[in-house]
């Protein structure tokens, strides 16, 4: 963040259900959500999402084209379950499975799925304890966990992904096991202005364990 804030001007939002701000509400949709956010945002602005808050960035940017004037997706993807046309993602029971133990064991269901976001990455160890210490700042509420893994299983904007006209960079770990790059391989060809930025030895957090990698690609990117 601060060799950011020297070259933009940051404005940081907790996701509906995390951090500081207001719940989800019980049953939220990905497009309530992503208009919850857009009202959050100056614009037109450069927007930035990791994971479910890149899927946000991405319907904000269908929704709200003139509130983006770039996109970047980092380890994200137009949908995050396994369909018979899309097999580079997570199977559905994956996320049932942890929907589940949530009611159960929040602390260990958390550490778990951490646990599992840095599976692949050379520094595997080093952003888990990042992720946890981040964490523990301003502990997820349960609703939020829940509804949030409700919006990856049902969100599938792959047909959308034309309607997008920003230039798009996806920052990919090619060592993610949750999102393959791959992903963002396939997305850079259907977006109108789609590139592509694979970190070698990256797992699904690039900014955590290649960060001077992650800060050219995205000064690269946005200042042109």
């Amino acid at each position: 963040m601060v060799h950011l804030s020297a070259h933009f001007r940051l404005i940081l939002i907790d996701l509906p259900g995390h951090g500081r701000s207001m719940p989800l509400y019980q049953g939220e949709q990905l497009k309530g959500l992503a208009e919850r956010v857009a009202a959050l945002a100056p614009s037109p602005a450069f927007w930035l999402g990791w994971s479910l808050g890149g899927l946000i960035a991405l319907q904000i940017a269908m929704d709200y084209p003139a509130q983006v004037r770039k996109l970047v997706l980092v380890a994200s993807t137009p949908r995050f379950t396994t369909a018979p046309d899309w097999p580079q993602a997570v199977v559905p029971e994956l996320l049932s499975s942890f929907s589940q133990a949530l009611k159960i064991d929040i602390p260990g269901t958390l550490k778990r799925f951490t646990l599992l976001q840095t599976q692949g990455s050379e520094w595997a160890k080093e952003v888990a304890r990042t992720l946890f210490a981040q964490m523990n700042i301003c502990y997820p509420s349960a609703t939020g966990l829940q509804e949030s893994l409700s919006i990856l299983q049902n969100s599938d904007l792959r047909s959308a992904l034309a309607a997008v006209y920003c230039p798009t960079l996806m920052i990919m770990g090619q060592q993610d096991i949750l999102i393959p790059a791959s992903v963002g391989e396939w997305m850079a060809n259907q977006l109108f202005q789609g590139q592509i930025c694979a970190v070698a030895g990256a797992g699904h957090a690039p900014f955590l364990s290649h960060p001077q990698v992650f800060l050219d690609a995205l000064k690269a990117f946005l200042e042109v």
